[in-house]
């Protein structure tokens, strides 16, 4: 997307972009005598949701006018005369003042992701997984060690959303972890399958943090069903899928997508269709508010 302004915006008139039409962009095919001004959920559901909106608004928050202001009061008076030439008058400066609570530039805690990639080890004698690094590059590949793949040191090391390939040995075996977001039962279904002929296979394991090991297959050529009817599970208690390369990585690659169930109630979370990017950099209390602020009609509609 293009930061700037519409009225510098390229206009192709058979294909408007979706932003003009959401806010009402004057047709091109025709003079328009003025500017129509409305307020429809699309609009503030664009600006909640919007990229665009977004970065804008994290771009306007870490000014430094904003960050080197005194006071989150100073704060809101430079945000306010960026935004709309004008003062702030006093209920706007109280409600301000009130949601940014003296932590304005303090990020604002995000959400657990339900699942995180990365490599590690299975001790045995621990019976725990130790080692855990995450995987940060992320591409349409999936996960991997760095940009380049196969990376010059650990391999085909991979996790997509069906499954992927462990490293060059069982020192960086690779990682599918799940958290558990309270103390619950849960049950869990799933197929590792090595589809190679060739190589020794892999060992797939289910490693809790609080209770070790809970079952293990070693697969070359099949399929092995991977269900587990019932695990009791405390609050933020570590539930690691991790693939062995065994002896060597040679045809290792593998397909495993686990999918774990509540025992009580509806809520699953699929190792599939929860797959995606790492969650963004966190935004601060003064990003969002400076976000709201440009949600106003009085930001957006210029006469």
């Amino acid at each position: 997307f293009s930061p700037r302004r519409a009225v510098y915006g390229f206009i192709e008139r058979q294909n408007l972009p979706g932003i003009f039409r959401t806010f009402d962009f004057a047709s091109p095919d025709s003079t328009s005598a003025r500017r129509f001004q409305t307020t429809v959920p699309q609009q503030a559901l664009f600006f909640m949701n919007s990229a665009l909106s977004t970065d804008q608004s994290k771009a306007v928050a870490s000014l430094p006018e904003m960050i080197q202001a005194n006071d989150d009061g100073q704060r809101i008076r430079r945000l306010y005369l960026r935004l709309f030439a004008r003062l702030p008058d006093k209920d706007e400066l109280a409600a301000g003042l009130s949601y940014l609570g003296g932590r304005s530039l303090s990020p604002m805690q995000g959400l657990q992701p339900t699942w995180q990639y990365g490599y590690g080890h299975f001790d045995q004698a621990q019976n725990r997984v130790v080692g855990f690094t995450p995987l940060k590059h992320f591409s349409k590949e999936g996960y991997t060690v760095s940009e380049a793949f196969p990376d010059p040191t650990l391999g085909y090391l991979l996790l997509n959303a069906q499954g992927g390939h462990p490293g060059n040995d069982s020192s960086h075996s690779v990682i599918r972890r799940w958290i558990a977001p309270e103390n619950t039962t849960i049950s869990i279904v799933g197929t590792l399958n090595h589809p190679e002929k060739q190589g020794d296979g892999v060992i797939g394991r289910i490693v809790s943090n609080r209770t070790g090991l809970i079952k293990e297959w070693k697969v070359l050529s099949r399929r092995a069903r991977t269900d587990v009817s019932s695990v009791t599970v405390q609050k933020g208690e570590i539930i690691d899928f991790l693939v062995d390369p065994i002896t060597r990585p040679d045809f290792d690659g593998f397909t495993w997508a686990p999918t774990i169930k509540a025992g009580i109630g509806t809520e699953t979370w699929s190792a599939n269709s929860n797959f995606g990017p790492p969650p963004g950099e966190p935004i601060t209390r003064l990003a969002l508010y400076a976000q709201a602020l440009m949600m106003t009609n009085e930001f957006l509609f210029v006469d």
